[in-house]
């Protein structure tokens, strides 16, 4: 990935999977589960981010912008991450 400066950008996990989170267009989101590994790259990055995150008493991310986040091992590993929004009717559904 390069920057209109010729210089390279480093893709932010954090930021990309709070688009896909708020995306024009789309349901609000209830919930976002992530791998493990993700989580971990999601933690390191938070501290240079604009995204407000919440931490738990062990300081892994409760909230990403308010949306509930939850670790799911058993997740694909790509993308890595769900995004479960209220369907029609009010019932969750993974997106």
């Amino acid at each position: 990935m390069s920057d209109p400066g010729g210089g390279v950008t480093v893709p932010h996990a954090l930021d990309d999977v709070l688009d896909a989170a708020r995306g024009a267009g789309v349901a609000e989101p209830n919930e976002i589960r992530i791998r493990p590994e993700l989580h971990d790259r999601m933690q390191r990055e938070a501290s240079s981010s604009s995204v407000s995150v919440t931490l738990d008493a062990h300081g892994g991310i409760s909230r990403l912008d308010g949306i509930p986040v939850a670790i799911d091992a058993e997740l694909p590993a790509f993308p890595g991450y769900e995004i479960h929004r209220a369907g029609p009717g009010g019932v969750a559904r993974a997106a």
